[in-house]
């Protein structure tokens, strides 16, 4: 009977494993990856047939476009290399263009544009007015060039007038068209062939003197052109750090999942005497959360000692007083904002549900919301960086009028010198916000998840500005990862033990526990977090961007899935290729030229600082929601309070 048990328990544990071997495989691609496409990949149907090849032609050109990012040099290594005649590029190579690369580029832009203007076309009158002012002032820079050539007869008027007919279609077409019934493809090939038509009158007059001077001045002035729309391309680089906090949470909660669900309950070997089991709680997943957080605690305060024999007291302990105001700061107001009911919408009756059974929280509900909330708060974050790509516009459009040169200050200042104080002003009128949104839509698991993201958003914001440099908390200030994560590790061990000596880590805490922990541990593998690829590839800054953008586009189907009545699906859909295709042009132009100033910006620059401003306070919030969250209230009560378990609802 003993060797028939055995040879039985034998069999499980091989199934086991064999079940945890599929999981972290075929499971991590269905869950992972498909779910998350397969939930958010762009809708095609209900459009015609010509509207979607148009789309689907779009999203082609950019996944070819994204790879040939991964191989950068492709560019340089099939085409003639010729010099930049400004000092605007690089110094060395970054001075060499590629020939082929010149007219890529325009076809790029016309395409942009062809599908923005298209996408916004049958939109509120503001964003027409909008895209409408954007385009004509693009297009005035261009025009403004030959009128002190027509002034002194060097430029026939009839081409002035041309340009400027060509420019003027867009807006007539818009005017003729925006009332009648959408017809998506045929209005992008009449908007492309106007766009396309006005781009390849500048650049035959440019390549003309080119060949009378010997000076490629369409070099500079396609450049001059990029550099402005880079200030437009920042948003969609900012969220691409949104994109990379949830890569990092979702990881998170699939190998939780994976290792709750997967594993077996009870460690073998262990005693099944049921009292002994019901005093320490012996199973593999517990183990393996006590083992995860005791190493990696251990690892933390090894750090610290280490940076206290490489400094001093005096130098090291105020840094981590800093880290921990910080992780106490955002604690306590996640502490103080529980929800009702959880995240998620309740039912009527669930109301009447007891108070210990409602405090629940759902992560997933939470990230969700700041998805949909992300899109404005950047917008409004980088005012003054899109207020100066106007404003640069307009002084290029009428470079000769007497506000010019006034334009132009305002937008230096505005995008260096008032920036701080912008972002300032953002993250308390943001505290306000939340805390208006946690007292007046108590009730509201949505609002109220957006006032927890948007409180710890202000206040971490507010904490780093006050103790950088030169400012009032300057002795706080901390660098590198190791004081926030020391603070980390220790408030999840604080927790672990604080729930086995009341004998209270169910499975439920102890998943949310090594969520939290999981979570912990990718924040110090920035490296990977910020490139996936990087441990099979050496791409760095341009795959982590590559992947970000492909990402987005494979699952951006959020926002764009959905329409109203003044912006329609299929502008939506249109307007999203356009502006994907506009980033993608800034990305190949400067890596293709190798001006390596424009691509750090781009490709790790913009990114990073979405990450750290955006993404990092989504993946703190997770994290204190996990640790404090679950039944801070009530928690005293039987084990049917608990929610369910963790990878339910979730991937």
């Amino acid at each position: 009977m003993t060797r028939l048990k055995s040879l039985r328990s034998g069999h499980a544990s091989i199934a086991a494993v064999l079940s945890f071997v599929w999981a972290i495989t075929f499971g991590a691609l269905r869950d992972f990856v498909w779910t998350d496409i397969h939930n958010g990949l762009i809708d095609l149907r209900g459009f015609s047939r010509a509207t979607r090849l148009i789309v689907l032609l779009g999203f082609a050109l950019i996944f070819i476009l994204a790879v040939l990012l991964l191989f950068g040099n492709v560019w340089r290594m099939h085409s003639t290399l010729i010099s930049m005649p400004t000092l605007m590029g690089m110094a060395g190579r970054g001075r060499l263009v590629p020939l082929v690369l010149v007219p890529v580029t325009y076809l790029l832009l016309a395409l942009a544009w062809a599908f923005a203007l298209n996408g916004l076309l049958h939109s509120h009158w503001l964003a027409r007015a909008g895209i409408l002012i954007l385009y004509l002032l693009a297009g005035l820079e261009r025009i403004a060039v030959l009128i002190p050539e027509v002034t002194y007869s060097v430029t026939p008027p009839y081409e002035l007038l041309l340009r400027g007919g060509l420019l003027l279609c867009v807006p007539v077409f818009y005017a003729l068209r925006w009332r009648r019934p959408e017809r998506p493809a045929l209005e992008f090939i009449v908007l492309l062939a106007l766009v396309t038509s006005s781009l390849a009158i500048t650049q035959l007059r440019d390549f003309e003197d080119w060949q009378l001077s010997g000076t490629p001045l369409l070099l500079s002035n396609l450049e001059s052109d990029l550099l402005n729309f880079r200030l437009l391309a920042s948003p969609l680089l900012l969220l691409i750090g949104i994109d990379v906090a949830n890569f990092t949470r979702k990881l998170a909660g699939w190998t939780a999942s994976v290792v709750h669900e997967r594993l077996p309950a009870q460690v073998p070997g262990t005693p099944t005497n049921l009292v002994f089991r019901a005093a320490l709680g012996i199973s593999t997943a517990w183990i393996i959360l006590i083992v995860l957080v005791a190493w990696h605690l251990t690892i933390s305060i090894s750090e610290l000692v280490q940076r206290l024999a490489a400094s001093s007291w005096g130098t090291e302990l105020p840094a981590y007083a800093g880290a921990l105001g910080m992780v106490a700061l955002l604690g306590a107001w996640v502490w103080l904002a529980p929800p009702r009911h959880g995240f998620e919408a309740a039912e009527p009756e669930a109301l009447q549900v007891p108070k210990a059974e409602r405090w629940g929280w759902d992560e997933e509900a939470l990230a969700r919301t700041v998805e949909r909330a992300a899109p404005l708060l950047v917008l409004a974050y980088l005012a003054t960086q899109l207020l100066a790509f106007v404003l640069l516009l307009l002084a290029g459009a009428f470079p000769y009028a007497s506000f010019a040169r006034g334009a132009i200050e305002l937008a230096d200042t505005a995008s260096s010198q008032f920036t701080t104080t912008w972002h300032l002003l953002v993250y308390a009128v943001a505290l306000c916000v939340a805390i208006w949104l946690r007292r007046r839509f108590a009730d509201r698991p949505t609002r109220l998840a957006l006032a927890l993201y948007l409180g710890a958003f202000s206040l971490m914001g507010l904490w780093l500005q006050a103790s950088s440099p030169s400012n009032l908390l300057q002795g706080l200030f901390w660098q590198g990862p190791q004081p926030l994560d020391f603070w980390w590790t220790l408030l999840i061990g604080v927790a672990v033990v604080y729930w086995l000596v009341r004998r209270r880590l169910t499975p439920d805490r102890s998943a949310r526990l090594f969520f939290a922990m999981l979570v912990v541990l990718l924040l110090r593998q920035t490296s990977f977090i910020e490139s996936p690829f990087s441990p099979l590839f050496g791409f760095a800054g341009v795959g982590f961007l590559v992947f970000g953008i492909c990402w987005d586009v494979l699952t951006g189907g959020t926002w764009v899935n959905t329409g109203s009545t003044s912006l329609p699906r299929v502008g939506r859909v249109f307007l999203y290729v356009g502006y994907t295709l506009l980033t993608v042009a800034l990305i190949t132009w400067s890596l293709g030229t190798h001006d390596l100033g424009s691509l750090s910006t781009l490709t790790g620059g913009a990114a990073d600082a979405g990450f750290g401003s955006f993404g990092r306070p989504l993946l703190y919030t997770v994290t204190l929601v996990m640790v404090l969250g679950p039944h801070r209230r009530g928690a005293d009560g039987a084990e049917n309070a608990e929610r369910p378990e963790m990878g339910e609802g979730r991937a």
